[in-house]
């Protein structure tokens, strides 16, 4: 999540991606939420406007997962939003790890430290992941295949640092790596043994 640092006309945004080529569709997202979804390729890029009467906006949800580099993101924002998207604060990054085993096995598998923690099951009459962690910093561990529809084992670890908690605050920081300004670990909170996961016993309950 990305915060500009000051308001833009919507229509602006819009008619600079009509010009582009982009796609661009008005739409509640998952928080119930109205955003104008653009669309570039692999890439979406949702600016919040919160109702739709709204003609401004400052808030950017973007996934750089789906792109082939943070360099291809960057030049596409820069595309769309000009030289301001530099200056944009990070408000929220989520760093996932993906392991293609089955999510129960992994579990078992793992050891989470985290000095305050409160943990809640994702599911519910079939558990399918776990939530650890509070206020900015969570982690959640989740049946990635059951969520997806698929059929091969996929268990996605995924943690997810907000406000202060954020390594890098500006977003035009990111294009150096995380390594190499805080040599930040986003992972250092879990551990996933040396075990067989595969011949371990499936867990119930």
């Amino acid at each position: 999540i990305l915060f500009l640092p000051e308001k833009i006309l919507i229509e602006e945004t819009i008619s600079k991606c009509n010009q582009l080529d982009f796609k661009v569709e008005g739409k509640n997202l998952k928080d119930k939420k109205f955003y104008q979804v653009i669309k570039a390729g692999t890439q979406s890029i949702s600016c919040s406007l919160g109702i739709p009467d709204n003609i401004e906006f400052n808030r950017i949800i973007i996934n750089p997962s789906k792109s082939s580099s943070f360099a291809e993101v960057e030049q596409l924002l820069l595309q769309i939003f000009g030289p301001i998207i530099l200056d944009a604060k990070v408000y929220r990054i989520d760093f996932t790890v993906d392991i293609f085993e089955e999510y129960n096995n992994v579990l078992r598998g793992l050891d989470i430290k985290y000095k305050t923690a409160n943990v809640q099951f994702i599911g519910n009459s079939i558990r399918t992941g776990l939530l650890v962690g509070v206020g900015h910093d969570k982690l959640s561990i989740y049946n990635k295949a059951k969520k997806e529809k698929v059929k091969s084992p996929w268990t996605r670890i995924e943690r997810q640092l907000t406000g202060p908690k954020v390594p890098i605050k500006r977003f035009g920081d990111l294009r150096y790596g995380l390594s190499k300004i805080l040599e930040f670990n986003p992972m250092n909170v879990v551990t996933l043994y040396n075990i067989e996961l595969l011949e371990l016993p499936n867990l119930t309950g």
